[in-house]
């Protein structure tokens, strides 16, 4: 039985220690040759330029200095403080509400005939769609 994915990968890196199959199974070895192949390619040293390097200690000092004025710079602030100007003058400049609103209540019948219709439409318990249901069980 050959190794597995795991088993091979757990040797590579030392965790298990290999038996006489991995010595005599050529499709193991292969594969944990592939394995070997592909860490080598993954473990190499980077390629960096001493631009590269030069430019990364830059961008590090300056933003170590702080923020950029220019980035912080929002073009959009002048529009949206005139916008919000123009919005509070438009609430500013809207008349108040007359004093005579209970006048109003009143002219409906005030506060006990509203209850009343509020308490005679909520008069049963039973909701509105459950009385088809209910007259399929009465006796006629």
């Amino acid at each position: 039985m050959h190794w597995s994915v795991d088993e091979l990968l757990d040797h590579l890196y030392g965790v298990r220690m290999a038996d006489r199959h991995l010595d005599v199974c050529p499709d193991c070895q292969a594969r944990l040759g592939e394995f070997k192949r592909r860490k080598q390619q993954g473990t190499g040293a980077p390629e960096f330029t001493e631009q590269d390097l030069a430019a990364q200690r830059r961008n590090i000092h300056r933003r170590l200095k702080g923020p950029d004025q220019a980035q912080w710079s929002f073009p959009w602030m002048p529009a949206m403080a005139t916008a919000a100007l123009l919005l509070l003058g438009v609430l500013l400049s809207r008349p108040a509400p007359e004093a005579d609103g209970g006048k109003e209540l009143m002219a409906l019948g005030g506060d006990s005939q509203f209850y009343t219709e509020i308490y005679a439409s909520m008069g049963s318990a039973e909701p509105r769609a459950a009385a088809p249901i209910r007259g399929l069980f009465e006796e006629k």
